[in-house]
């Protein structure tokens, strides 16, 4: 038995968008044209049914339709080939992306490819923090004093303890 509904407005707020549905009584719900029957109630109060302003038809569509972060959204699943990389295969999936796609769709990554991409965006902290921590070692060394070189450790430890608690 199929379920009749109808997308009727987008309804926007500051931060998000909002689809207004329409749903029939399930014992409407096997004819469309029982669509034409619903009244909507005008701001002058006066009833207008459906049909005078909307076109109604009967076509084929998802069963389902898949969201992430309430926004309608597809699934594109892929594997990489024997031989390549997570990161070849990310890249070529965003430039053939670029290419295809209109500007007002946006794409990101689930799953592994997502982690991947976080875990290589986070590499360039994790080089700067490590290049201090080596420089101060180094002053400490240098120096050759306990009290320099217990608070450069200290310090290199805090540092540590900052990025990796970030994440």
């Amino acid at each position: 038995m199929p379920m009749v509904l109808v997308r009727f407005l987008l309804y926007y707020t500051p931060n998000d968008q909002f689809y207004v549905i329409l749903e029939l009584k399930p014992e409407y719900q096997h004819d469309v044209n029982a669509l034409s029957m619903l009244c909507l109630q005008s701001p002058q109060g006066q009833s207008i049914p459906l049909s005078a302003i909307a076109n109604i038809t009967q076509t084929v569509g998802p069963l389902t339709v898949t969201h992430l972060a309430q926004l309608p959204s597809a699934t594109i699943s892929f594997d990489t080939l024997p031989g390549l990389s997570l990161s070849q295969a990310t890249a070529a999936i965003q430039q053939v992306a670029r290419e295809i796609l209109p500007a007002t769709i946006t794409t990101s990554f689930q799953g592994s490819a997502q982690v991947f991409n976080q875990s290589f965006s986070d590499l360039g902290w994790l080089l700067l923090v490590s290049i201090l921590v080596i420089y101060l070692i180094d002053i400490s060394d240098n120096y050759q004093s306990f009290y320099v070189t217990s608070s450069s450790a200290a310090n290199a430890n805090i540092a540590l303890q900052l990025v990796y608690t970030s994440k």
